[in-house]
This record gives structure tokens, sequence and C-alpha cells, in this order.
């Protein structure tokens, strides 16, 4: 029997304490949380692939983690930051 698994993964571009990132967001039951990767290693490991099985992926993840942090982290800098919008309803 074979059973083919497939996944897609959206790495965003960012920096972190200075240094050039690629994170992640995964959602928790309370917030989301941003796993932080070397954004140096992860290039090296992937050499240009675009397509990687389910082991690997976990593997250069666990090589590449900085650390696993929130979006209220000051030393966090995502690409593209958004405002927080107030509406006034008086």
């Amino acid at each position: 029997m074979r059973i083919e698994i497939k996944d897609e993964i959206t790495l965003f571009n960012g920096t972190f304490q200075g240094e050039p990132i690629y994170y992640m967001v995964a959602y928790n039951n309370c917030s989301p949380r941003v796993i932080i990767l070397n954004k140096n290693k992860f290039d090296l490991l992937l050499r240009k692939r675009e397509t990687i099985s389910f082991s690997e992926k976990s593997f250069y993840f666990k090589c590449c983690e900085i650390c696993v942090t929130t979006f209220s982290d000051r030393n966090f800098e995502p690409q593209q930051k958004t405002k927080a919008r107030h509406i006034s309803y008086y």
C-alpha cells in the first residue's frame, strides 16, 4: 500500500535581532505562534529545491529553528507590518 501526503507551507521573510529569517505562523488554541527559522541555514539545506519530503521538512525545521515566539515580541520584525484599526461607535 502506498499513501501520498502533500502539504504546502508558506514561509515569510523578516528579521529577528537584526538577522534575516524565515518565519511561519502556526495557530495554537489560544494565540498564533511564530516559528522563526535561520534563513541562511534553511537556504543551504534546500539547495534551491521547492519540493521536499515530510521527513526532510521535520529535520530542516529542527536544524534551523531559532525560537518560537509571538507577534508581540519586540525583537521580531515581520516583512509586512499591519496596523490595528480602532473603530469608533459613538
